[in-house]
Parts: C-alpha cells; sequence; structure tokens
C-alpha cells in the first residue's frame, strides 16, 4: 500500500471495515509514520466528541405526522409561461428604427446644403442647383455651385 491508501484506510479502520490481513497492515504503518499517527490522533478526538452527544430523540407523535406528510399531496412549483410577442414586433421595430434614422439624416443633409448655397446670398442659385441634382456627374454639380456667376 501507498502512504496514500493508508491515510484512507485509516477512516476505514475506525468504522471496523478492514479485514484482518490489511488491519494488521494499517497498525504497523501507524507505529512508523508520524503524520499518519497525528491524523489518527486527530479523528479519535473527533470521532470521542461526537459520541459523547446524546442521539437526537424524535417526538411521540412524529411518525404520525411523518406518515401524514407523505399521504399529502405536493404542491408543484409551476414557472410561469412567457408571453407570446408577434413575430412581426421585432421586424416592425427595425423597419421603425431605420425610417427614423434616415428620416433625420436626410434632413440634416438637405439643411446644411441649403446653408451651403445661401450663405453666399445668392438666393435664386438654390433652385437652379435643385434642378441640377438629377445630373449624372456630381462634379458637375459641385463646379455649378463653386462657380460665380
Amino acid at each position: 500500500m501507498h502512504h496514500d491508501e493508508f491515510e484512507e484506510a485509516l477512516y476505514a479502520l475506525f468504522d471496523g471495515e478492514l479485514g484482518p490481513e490489511d488491519r494488521r497492515r494499517v497498525e504497523s504503518h501507524l507505529a512508523g509514520c508520524p503524520g499518519c499517527r497525528r491524523a489518527h490522533a486527530r479523528w479519535d478526538q473527533i470521532s470521542k466528541a461526537l459520541f459523547k452527544l446524546p442521539p437526537p430523540r424524535a417526538s411521540e407523535n412524529f411518525v404520525e405526522r411523518f406518515m401524514q406528510r407523505l399521504d399529502e399531496p405536493a404542491e408543484v412549483f409551476r414557472f410561469p409561461l412567457p408571453l407570446p410577442r408577434p413575430r412581426w414586433l421585432v421586424p416592425a421595430i427595425g423597419f421603425a428604427a431605420a425610417v427614423l434614422f434616415l428620416s433625420v439624416y436626410k434632413n440634416e443633409a438637405a439643411v446644411s446644403t441649403e446653408d451651403l448655397l445661401l450663405a453666399n446670398g445668392k438666393a435664386g442659385v438654390a433652385s437652379e442647383w435643385t434642378l441640377l441634382a438629377k445630373a449624372s456627374d456630381k462634379d458637375e454639380v459641385l463646379n455649378f455651385v463653386l462657380e460665380e456667376p
């Protein structure tokens, strides 16, 4: 047996689970191993302290009450079911967020363009620029805005 096995066998020795041959081997190991002797002495003190306590006594009607509780139906805890959500709710919220984002973004860009065009005091340029906004070449529109009449 290895030292670890002897440590486990100490508890079996207290419980009376060892055969005569194993018991002799554990006792001979105890004679030569100070660590196991200390563990054996500690376990001996603990077990004596525990066994000094009187066993708990059950009340006179304990068995009767216990049997009655066995006959009673047990309460079953039921988890609340989650509320069903409509399938369209998540896509609708996403669509609404996209519309809100695009409307704020678009209005912000239009205001800044107007401010840019009207900053030079050319009120007529804004309406002409609106007509040219459909031009295929963005550089053409930019050149028109930057040119002075």
